[in-house]
Parts: structure tokens; C-alpha cells; sequence
């Protein structure tokens, strides 16, 4: 039905009686309707981006046919917060994606110390910055985040687990480390892309 395609929008929260053909890949959607709207999102060109980047990082990630009922929830309470809210919260990106890789298996692991201060994204965890002598050989030197970068993550991380105050990053270190998860994604997903 043409007058419905327009609730086929990404992240739409639809309620649909759908007939699963096992011999089919195509299946036959007999009603659709919308389980609750969105109004501040469709209204909103900032929240419409960024529905559009979670629906992106969802899709590049999502591989498994199994319902999870946790996630999908999750992303449901992230879209009303996301509707319902004043304002934008800046922070919402990245507060979605340590929440995404919680889910999917992928969570850092919050070990920063004084003697482990950098963030590697190939272990996943924070490790000793290399030696003088070790750094030029050392393969995981192009996974090491520098001193800020870590620091960074390391708030976020506590914040997400309600061990710290909301972080406050202005919005270029909050989108270089917006990439610095997306390339961690891509180093731990395989197909994930650019």
C-alpha cells in the first residue's frame, strides 16, 4: 500500500502482522501501523541525523536473526529519550554505541590505572604505554589511543556504568572519539565498512 510506505522510515517503532514463508526470502506484510510516533524526531533535521547514524551503526552491526528483546528495547528507550527531550544531548552518540558493543559482545574493558593509561583498540582494553626501545616494533602501537583520547573513553565508559558525572567534551573531541569507536567497531566486526 503506497500511503503506508511513509511509516517505512528508519528506526520506525511499527507494529506489523507479518506472514513468514519459509520458502521464500520475501515476505508478505499484511498490516502495518505505527506502535508510537515520533513527532520531535520527524520535526528535528539534528535528531532525523542522528536517528539516521544509529540506524546506520545498528545495521552494520545487527548480524544475528534472533530477537533480542534487551537491545531492542534499548534502542526504543534511546528514540523516546531521543523524541521527548528538550534539547539534544550531545553525548547521545557515543553513550548509544558503549551501549550498542555491551550488547553485542564488544564492551571495552574499563581497566585504566596509572601503570595502563592508553587505550588499545585491538585488545579492547587499556594497557602500559610501549617502551622507548619496544615502540618502533611494537605491532600494536597503531592501535594505541594517545593520553586524551584515552582519558576520554575511560569517562564515558564510568559514566555509562554511573560511576562519574556526565562528561562535557567540546563537539570536536566528541566526534573524534565518535571515530575512535567507529574504527573500534571495524576492527572487531567484520564487514562492518566505512
Amino acid at each position: 500500500n503506497k500511503a503506508k510506505n511513509n511509516l517505512l522510515q528508519p528506526l520506525s517503532f511499527l507494529d506489523m502482522v507479518v506472514y513468514n514463508n519459509p520458502n521464500n526470502s520475501i515476505n508478505y506484510v499484511k498490516e502495518l501501523h505505527i506502535a508510537e510516533p515520533f513527532n520531535a524526531i520527524s520535526a528535528d533535521c539534528m535528531r532525523t541525523s542522528v536517528v539516521f547514524f544509529l540506524n546506520e551503526l545498528l545495521y552494520k552491526t545487527l548480524r544475528e536473526e534472533e530477537p533480542n528483546e534487551a537491545l531492542f528495547d534499548y534502542v526504543v528507550e534511546t528514540l523516546e529519550e531521543l523524541d521527548r527531550a528538550e534539547r539534544l544531548a550531545p553525548e547521545l552518540p557515543i553513550r548509544f554505541m558503549l551501549h550498542l558493543a555491551t550488547f553485542i559482545g564488544l564492551e571495552p574493558l574499563d581497566n585504566q590505572s596509572h601503570r595502563e593509561p592508553l587505550f588499545n583498540h585491538k585488545e579492547g582494553r587499556y594497557q602500559a604505554p610501549p617502551s622507548r626501545h619496544s615502540a618502533a616494533i611494537d605491532p600494536n602501537r597503531d592501535y594505541l589511543l594517545n593520553d586524551e583520547q584515552s582519558s576520554h573513553l575511560h569517562y564515558y565508559l564510568a559514566w555509562v556504568h554511573g560511576q562519574n558525572e556526565k562528561p562535557i567534551l567540546p563537539l570536536s573531541q566528541r566526534r573524534q572519539l565518535i571515530d575512535l569507536l567507529i574504527s573500534y567497531f571495524s576492527i572487531h566486526l567484520d564487514d562492518f565498512g566505512t
